[in-house]
């Protein structure tokens, strides 16, 4: 037996040690730490975890940041705008945050500048085009990676000046230079910007850009009609800006972007702009069916459900770090805001909650056994994989308990498992006086038994008698133990009488008492042995010869075990049985015992009617 809870302590250590590798799995996925990572799959490796999801999941992730390590890391040098982009989008879903991000996005927004810009100088017809885009490639600043200082610095071969498409816009421009101005579109524009502007519905950006480049080229920068085209294009720019800024904010899924673009898109307070036939902008409510208007409900409705999301992450993360049952149930209840399944914390608290549950039906069961050494070890087991023994203990009673209080949860099972060990405590002082024919210990714990009564926890966490038991006096154990106090008890009544008599015929009369209870005790074996051939029939299996076999456990479980191993050695002498006789030395509970004498059925039955 000592071998025995040796191993099982092993066992529960290696398993406890397992739990606390995976809840460190779990923190490490959280936190997106490669380095810690690394560390506890190594652990898991020793501790036989590659089978556990947690630790697929944890080696995934770390194959995962290594490869988004070196692919940033490429992308930043050979300054690919879509692997940029593609990365940035991958770094979200992982949750990898750094300094990687600035510089990406910084390189990322100078490369599409770069695109901008030399597309402005391929298309660049006009004057004013060709001057504005020569003007923005001489401010122009193109950015290269240096890995050495990880930081941007200004790239010495990528001058924007001598761009092939700058030299070809300075040429254009020499051109347009040479040729005379073009009168007659000074006065042609102002018409045709105004019925642009009075058919706004269907003017284009890029359409306003170009009358206004245009008038400025011609020097109509004065005129009325151009002045409103200019704060018309002013305002459509704004709200164009804000649009593009909560889309940019909804496909990153960023908060903090979402929330400072509708902020911006508030200062508009609903009003949008438009021009009239007079000559001036007017005034009118954004109403569905705008684009701003639809921009602006879907981010906010996204808003709303990110930061539930945020705020559903973070209850499962905070639950996580402080390992209480309590705050996990309370946090995966609201698992459904978050919108992906795969987060690291959901899965995380998903195991740990699991690993939770497992624990709290190993410590209902042992409740319901009766187990008060299962339960105290259960619950230490819970207060190494959780917080503490009170909030594992307090959220582990739910179910048995309705409502537990979480300083009182510890308390409530030390009292029962006290009320377990004061039955075992009877039933161990029986069995020690029937070994020793101690007649105290037998009375006093006959008397016990009596006064005993088997409880259960109630639903309000107090102990309620358990009908479902059967009285501590219906245990064989107490039976026996009252049939051993009654024999002890007719040889003293004999003793008595003898002591009136004759000294002369004292000796006679011992002797007589002496072969009474020797023949008693004879009666009692072969009732003994009645009892072990009709469980032997009740509970046995045939075997292929035809005769009746059950192993050694079974009868253990189901006949008093305390004087089984004599009965079964009686009845082997007796020929009713047959058996291998080490299994009563080693003790091996798959020992098997055959019944050899079929007839034992009648000898059974006038055993039972002596005794």
């Amino acid at each position: 037996r000592r071998s025995l809870r040796t191993a099982a302590e092993k066992q529960r250590e290696f398993d406890r040690l397992r739990g606390l590798c995976i809840r460190n799995l779990s923190e490490a996925v959280v936190d997106r730490h490669l380095l810690r990572l690394r560390e506890e799959l190594k652990k898991g490796i020793e501790l036989q975890l590659e089978s556990h999801p947690m630790y697929g999941r944890a080696k995934l992730l770390a194959d995962d940041i290594e490869k988004f390590q070196k692919a940033v890391l490429d992308a930043l040098t050979s300054r690919e705008a879509k692997g940029l982009e593609s990365l940035l989008q991958v770094g979200v879903k992982l949750g990898i945050k750094g300094n990687w991000e600035k510089l990406a996005r910084e390189l990322l927004a100078n490369i599409q500048e770069e695109i901008l810009l030399k597309s402005q100088l391929s298309e660049a017809n006009s004057r004013f085009e060709l001057e504005a885009a020569l003007a923005k490639a001489k401010e122009f600043k193109a950015l290269e990676y240096d890995p050495n200082d990880d930081v941007l610095i200004i790239s010495k071969s990528n001058e924007p000046m001598k761009w092939p498409e700058t030299l070809a816009a300075q040429e254009r421009l020499k051109q347009v230079f040479e040729q005379n101005p073009d009168i007659k579109a000074q006065g042609e524009l102002p018409e045709k910007i105004l019925a642009m502007l009075l058919d706004f519905e269907n003017a284009t950006l890029e359409e306003l850009r170009r009358l206004l480049s245009e008038a400025m080229r011609l020097g109509l920068a004065d005129d009325p009609i151009v002045k409103l085209l200019a704060e018309y294009l002013k305002f459509k720019e704004r709200e164009k800006k804000v649009i593009d800024a909560i889309r940019a904010a909804m496909k990153q899924r960023s908060i903090e972007a979402l929330t400072s673009a509708l902020d911006e898109a508030k200062t508009f307070n609903g009003i949008c702009k438009y021009p009239g036939k007079d000559g001036k902008l007017h005034d009118r409510k954004y109403v569905e069916g705008d684009e701003f208007f639809d921009v602006c409900a879907e981010g906010t409705a996204l808003l709303k459900a990110l930061k539930e999301e945020k705020a559903a992450i973070k209850g499962l993360v905070r639950a996580i770090k402080a390992r209480s049952p309590k705050m996990l149930d309370l946090a995966l209840r609201y698992k459904h805001k978050i919108f992906d399944k795969r987060n690291p914390a959901l899965f995380g608290a998903e195991s740990l909650y699991k690993e939770f549950e497992r624990q709290r039906d190993q410590l209902h069961s042992a409740i319901d056994e009766r187990k008060p050494r299962v339960i105290r070890a259960l619950i230490r087991d819970g207060a190494t994989h959780f917080a503490n023994e009170e909030s594992f203990v307090s959220h582990a009673l739910l179910g048995i308990i309705d409502d537990v209080d979480e300083n009182k949860g510890s308390q409530i099972v030390e009292t029962f498992c006290k009320h377990c060990e004061s039955e075992l405590r009877i039933l161990a002082r029986l069995k020690m006086g029937m070994k020793r024919s101690n007649e105290p210990y037998l009375r006093s714990g006959i008397k016990e038994a009596k006064k005993f009564v088997l409880k259960k926890l109630g639903k309000d966490g107090k102990l309620v008698p358990n009908d479902k038991l059967e009285p501590l006096t219906e245990r064989q154990v107490v039976k026996d133990a009252q049939m051993v106090l009654d024999s002890r008890g007719g040889q003293k009544i004999e003793g008595k009488v003898d002591g009136k008599t004759s000294h002369g015929r004292r000796n006679s009369n011992a002797s007589l008492g002496v072969a009474n209870n020797a023949q008693k005790g004879k009666v009692w074996v072969n009732k003994q042995i009645a009892e072990l051939v009709d469980t032997i029939k009740k509970l046995g299996v045939k075997d292929p010869s035809g005769s009746t076999t059950v192993k050694l456990g079974v009868l253990q479980d189901n006949m008093n075990s305390f004087v089984l191993k004599g009965v079964i050695r009686r009845a082997k002498r007796k020929k009713f049985i047959d058996f291998d006789p080490e299994i009563l030395s080693l003790g091996g509970g798959n020992g098997m015992i055959k019944l050899l004498d079929e007839k034992a059925e009648t000898w059974t039955s006038k055993a039972q009617l002596n005794y």
